[in-house]
């Protein structure tokens, strides 16, 4: 479960470091981050 969760976390701070680089202001940034969360619950 540990080692599941540690991947998730990754992923997810990979692809808000990719939004940052790419110049997405912060409320794009929460609204790209809840989407993915949404992703995640099914």
């Amino acid at each position: 479960m540990i080692s599941n969760t540690s991947g998730i976390i990754s992923k997810v701070w990979s692809f808000c470091n990719t939004l940052r680089e790419d110049g997405v202001g912060y409320g794009d940034y929460v609204e790209n981050f809840k989407e993915i969360l949404s992703s995640f619950r099914g």
